[in-house]
């Protein structure tokens, strides 16, 4: 699931439209999810999110497991937006692995570490950098009742702390970068090439 369906005000509008070396950040956010062994790629978007949609999908023309959610009340918070994508799921979904569209630099060993965690019963799990929550979640289909029952602008973090998350601990500073004006990208593309080379190989 990557979370998309934010207005980006403090960016001025369309944040998930700008460009890092090639990509937009939706697209650099879905095409990380996409490389993680995942049967769907539910993107959230809000009422106006046309465009994002647009972006996201000529960066993976081809791939079968895309699909668009809108959560039409989306200005009402976060959890607005992880009900209408867990909503979404099938029926037989075992977990769900929880992408930000502004964390451009996620590798995707991050998402293949939490979906191997899921698959051998742990109920959520995350990535810990420096001792910092990071991104992406896992969470297990046992607690999508609790994620539903989530309002205004609370995300997974109190589910993670309260059902024993387990922890994966990683120095790659890309799971912390997010993208909330634009200063952040300016100083990411320069830093972009530092990343890819110091973080190259290394595992969750």
């Amino acid at each position: 699931m990557v979370l998309a369906a934010g207005a980006g005000r403090r960016f001025g509008g369309s944040k998930l439209l700008a460009r890092l070396d090639g990509r937009t950040l939706i697209q650099w956010a879905v095409a990380n999810a996409l490389d993680t062994p995942i049967d769907h790629c539910f993107v959230v978007i809000g009422s106006d999110g046309s465009a994002v949609e647009t972006s996201a999908r000529l960066g993976v023309p081809d791939d079968p497991r895309l699909r668009f959610i809108v959560a039409n009340d989306a200005a009402e918070g976060l959890s607005a937006s992880l009900n209408a994508g867990i909503r979404a799921l099938p029926e037989d979904s075992l977990g769900a692995l929880i992408f930000l569209g502004d964390m451009p630099q996620v590798h995707p060993r991050h998402g293949i570490a939490l979906a191997r965690v899921l698959r051998a019963g742990a109920p959520c799990a995350e990535i810990i950098y420096c001792g910092r929550p990071a991104h992406p979640v896992a969470i297990s289909a046992n607690l999508y009742p609790v994620l539903l029952s989530l309002e205004g602008d609370s995300g997974a973090r109190r589910i993670l702390d309260r059902h024993g998350a387990i922890r994966l601990f990683t120095n790659d500073v890309g799971t912390v970068v997010d993208i909330d004006v634009p200063a952040d990208l300016d100083r990411l593309r320069a830093e972009l090439p530092f990343r890819l080379t110091k973080f190259n190989g290394e595992n969750a």
